[in-house]
C-alpha cells in the first residue's frame, strides 16, 4: 500500500504521474495551495529550487516547508505572503496548513497573490537570451 492508502488520505491526496510541463502549469494554476519541500542545508539551501519560480508564476498560495534562512525563503517572502515552516517543525507545519486550510474553508483566500509572471521559467530564459544578445558580440 502507498503511504497515501496507510494514512487514509485517497480522498484528500491524489498522487498522479508525470505531466508535461504545459499540464503541470495548467495543474498549478487550478490549485488551492502549492506545497514546496526542500530540506536541505548549506548549498542546496543556496539556491531556490527551479519549480519554485513556476509555483509563483502560478499566483497560487504557497506552502512551504523550507529553511527559514535559505534563498528560496527569502524569495518568497520578497514576492509576497506566502507560508513558510522549518521543514523539521512538524508542529509548526501542522499549524500553518491548518490556518491555510481554514482560510480556504472559509472561501477566505489564504492570500492575497501579485502578479510574479515575470519571474516564470520562459519569462527568466526571455530576459537572459536578451541580455546576452545585448551584451555578447555576435558571431563573425
Amino acid at each position: 500500500a502507498t503511504a497515501i492508502e496507510q494514512m487514509s488520505l485517497q480522498t484528500q491526496v491524489i498522487a498522479e504521474p508525470t505531466l508535461p510541463l504545459d499540464g503541470a502549469r495548467m495543474r498549478m494554476r487550478g490549485a488551492d495551495a502549492l506545497i514546496l519541500i526542500q530540506t536541505g542545508k548549506g548549498a542546496d539551501a543556496a539556491y531556490p529550487p527551479a519549480k519554485l519560480y513556476e509555483y509563483i508564476a502560478a499566483r497560487r498560495p504557497i506552502i512551504a516547508f523550507i529553511d527559514k534562512d535559505s534563498a528560496a525563503a527569502a524569495l518568497l517572502r520578497d514576492v509576497g505572503p506566502h507560508t513558510i515552516a522549518a521543514p523539521n517543525d512538524l508542529e509548526e507545519q501542522a499549524d500553518k496548513l491548518l490556518a491555510v486550510w481554514r482560510k480556504w474553508r472559509n472561501n477566505r483566500p489564504a492570500i492575497a497573490i501579485p502578479d510574479q509572471t515575470h519571474l516564470s521559467r520562459p519569462a527568466q530564459v526571455a530576459r537572459l537570451a536578451a541580455f546576452l544578445d545585448k551584451n555578447l558580440p555576435a558571431k563573425p
